[in-house]
């Protein structure tokens, strides 16, 4: 495994972020870095990277990127979904980190402060530089880290790599972002990715056989119930059938409560 260098939160890291967000992507780009004297690597767990790794990370950051329509912030010329799955998986198989590494919110604050920060800035643009419309938590990990521009998408790949599957990376081109949201930004869910598998599967095919219905609602509701669930089944001591079965029924149910509740609404 691999350590990163980490940058703790700080009023002065929070300022040069208020600085970068307000800058666009020129000029963040000329503040890339490959070390920041506030810099500091985990003490033990792992293999320190070498500036010269965090220089050729940069550049295969960029060039994915690029391929995605950086530098241009033009709506039209970004494809901000495809971004996403592909810096998530180089993320998750270039860094070669381990979950706990990656809870550590001072590698992705030096990722997006100091490496590239033009990534972020072409990512989450500031469309009106004179008001207060930039979104730190983009930048500096603080408790909502399922926010970051980085970590996010780590833990996007962690959460969703289907190890059983010829096409590992099937299941994170099929979700929407709205879906990822729903799943991931319910924290304690994290604590479930057997479980998640199982009931991202499960609702694809709900998807599938029913175009008609909200897919964001439909997972909204399935990651709530899942929730509950969790609260009075053990989980982690059901097999792969089990679980299989149980996420089925979970989607079945999440199916049958939207369409009460349209229901309810047509007769109102």
């Amino acid at each position: 495994m691999k350590l990163f260098p980490r940058l703790d939160d700080s009023p002065a890291l929070r300022q040069i972020t208020a600085t970068l967000m307000a800058s666009g992507v020129e000029h963040c780009r000329q503040q890339r870095a490959q070390w920041h004297p506030g810099a500091w690597y985990g003490p033990s767990g792992g293999e320190q990277v070498s500036l010269q790794d965090l220089e050729q990370m940069a550049e295969s950051l960029t060039r994915i990127a690029m391929d995605h329509g950086y530098p241009k912030a033009e709506n039209r010329d970004r494809d901000t979904r495809g971004a996403d799955i592909a810096l998530s998986v180089h993320l998750y198989e270039g860094m070669a980190i381990s979950p706990v590494e990656a809870t550590s919110g001072g590698i992705w604050n030096f990722l997006a402060c100091v490496v590239v920060p033009d990534l972020v800035a072409w990512r989450f643009p500031v469309r009106d530089a004179a008001s207060d419309s930039g979104n730190p938590d983009r930048w500096i990990v603080d408790r909502r880290w399922y926010r970051h521009a980085f970590g996010r998408l780590w833990w996007r790949a962690c959460m969703f790599r289907d190890p059983d599957h010829a096409d590992p990376w099937h299941l994170m081109r099929q979700l929407q972002e709205d879906e990822f949201i729903q799943l991931l930004e319910r924290p304690h869910l994290v604590g479930y990715r057997d479980s998640v598998l199982h009931l991202v599967r499960a609702m694809l095919n709900a998807f599938h056989s029913r175009p008609d219905l909200n897919r964001g609602t439909l997972m909204r509701i399935a990651a709530k119930r899942l929730l509950r669930l969790g609260a009075v089944i053990d989980l982690h001591a059901l097999d792969g059938d089990g679980l299989g079965r149980l996420m089925k029924d979970i989607a079945m149910d999440s199916v049958a409560a939207l369409e009460t509740a349209h229901a309810g609404t047509a007769r109102a």
